[in-house]
Protein backbone atom coordinates (compact mmCIF):
# COMPACT_ATOMS: atom_id res chain seq x y z
CA UNK A 1 0.00 0.00 0.00
CA UNK A 2 1.21 3.18 -0.91
CA UNK A 3 1.83 6.31 1.31
CA UNK A 4 -1.47 8.46 -0.56
CA UNK A 5 -3.85 5.72 0.48
CA UNK A 6 -2.36 5.25 4.38
CA UNK A 7 -3.16 8.89 4.59
CA UNK A 8 -7.09 8.42 3.39
CA UNK A 9 -7.32 5.51 6.28
CA UNK A 10 -9.12 6.66 9.57
CA UNK A 11 -6.43 6.78 12.49
CA UNK A 12 -8.90 6.46 14.92
CA UNK A 13 -9.03 8.64 18.20
CA UNK A 14 -6.04 9.81 20.35
CA UNK A 15 -5.25 8.61 23.23
CA UNK A 16 -6.76 11.99 25.02
CA UNK A 17 -10.04 11.72 22.57
CA UNK A 18 -10.54 8.11 23.97
CA UNK A 19 -10.05 9.10 27.29
CA UNK A 20 -13.01 11.45 27.53
CA UNK A 21 -15.36 9.83 25.39
CA UNK A 22 -14.83 7.09 28.07
CA UNK A 23 -15.29 9.74 30.78
CA UNK A 24 -18.20 11.09 29.08
CA UNK A 25 -20.24 7.55 27.90
CA UNK A 26 -18.55 5.29 30.16
CA UNK A 27 -16.50 2.01 29.04
CA UNK A 28 -17.72 0.43 26.07
CA UNK A 29 -19.41 -3.04 26.81
CA UNK A 30 -23.40 -4.38 26.82
CA UNK A 31 -25.54 -3.79 30.56
CA UNK A 32 -25.67 -7.23 31.80
CA UNK A 33 -29.03 -9.17 32.64
CA UNK A 34 -30.42 -9.10 36.21
CA UNK A 35 -28.99 -12.04 38.04
CA UNK A 36 -31.25 -15.53 38.05
CA UNK A 37 -31.95 -17.96 41.04
CA UNK A 38 -33.77 -21.07 41.06
CA UNK A 39 -37.08 -19.52 42.84
CA UNK A 40 -36.52 -16.86 39.67
CA UNK A 41 -36.74 -19.70 37.27
CA UNK A 42 -39.10 -21.97 39.08
CA UNK A 43 -41.46 -18.91 38.60
CA UNK A 44 -41.20 -18.23 35.19
CA UNK A 45 -42.11 -21.83 34.47
CA UNK A 46 -44.90 -21.67 36.77
CA UNK A 47 -46.42 -18.83 34.62
CA UNK A 48 -45.90 -20.71 31.40
CA UNK A 49 -49.71 -21.66 30.15
CA UNK A 50 -48.99 -25.13 29.31
CA UNK A 51 -47.68 -25.55 32.73
CA UNK A 52 -50.95 -24.37 34.78
CA UNK A 53 -53.07 -26.06 32.05
CA UNK A 54 -51.35 -29.44 33.16
CA UNK A 55 -50.99 -28.45 36.71
CA UNK A 56 -55.28 -27.94 36.56
CA UNK A 57 -55.41 -31.34 35.19
CA UNK A 58 -53.46 -32.83 38.09
CA UNK A 59 -55.61 -31.32 40.46
CA UNK A 60 -59.08 -32.02 38.44
CA UNK A 61 -57.73 -35.97 38.18
CA UNK A 62 -57.00 -35.60 41.96
CA UNK A 63 -60.40 -34.14 42.79
CA UNK A 64 -62.20 -36.92 40.58
CA UNK A 65 -59.92 -39.54 42.92
CA UNK A 66 -57.89 -40.85 39.50
CA UNK A 67 -55.12 -40.87 41.77
CA UNK A 68 -52.82 -43.27 39.33
CA UNK A 69 -53.62 -40.76 36.48
CA UNK A 70 -53.17 -37.39 38.80
CA UNK A 71 -49.47 -39.00 39.89
CA UNK A 72 -48.09 -40.04 36.26
CA UNK A 73 -49.08 -36.77 34.88
CA UNK A 74 -47.55 -35.03 38.46
CA UNK A 75 -44.51 -36.82 37.83
CA UNK A 76 -44.41 -35.29 34.14
CA UNK A 77 -44.67 -32.27 34.79
CA UNK A 78 -41.86 -32.49 37.89
CA UNK A 79 -39.62 -33.76 35.42
CA UNK A 80 -40.96 -30.88 33.11
CA UNK A 81 -39.89 -28.48 35.78
CA UNK A 82 -36.03 -29.84 36.25
CA UNK A 83 -35.51 -29.93 32.49
CA UNK A 84 -36.66 -26.45 32.22
CA UNK A 85 -34.60 -25.80 35.61
CA UNK A 86 -31.51 -27.39 34.90
CA UNK A 87 -31.25 -25.97 31.06
CA UNK A 88 -32.18 -22.54 32.17
CA UNK A 89 -29.59 -22.56 35.31
CA UNK A 90 -26.70 -23.66 33.37
CA UNK A 91 -27.93 -20.97 30.67
CA UNK A 92 -27.13 -18.73 33.28
CA UNK A 93 -23.85 -20.06 34.03
CA UNK A 94 -23.05 -19.58 30.10
CA UNK A 95 -23.85 -16.06 30.36
CA UNK A 96 -21.15 -15.38 32.82
CA UNK A 97 -18.43 -13.32 31.15
CA UNK A 98 -15.29 -15.36 31.17
CA UNK A 99 -12.04 -14.12 33.56
CA UNK A 100 -8.92 -13.23 31.50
Amino acid sequence: MNEQCRSCLPSGLSAEQAARQLALDGPNELPRPPRRTGWHILLEVAREPMFQLLATAVAIYFILGDRAEASVLLAFLGVIVAITWYRSAGRSACSKPCAT
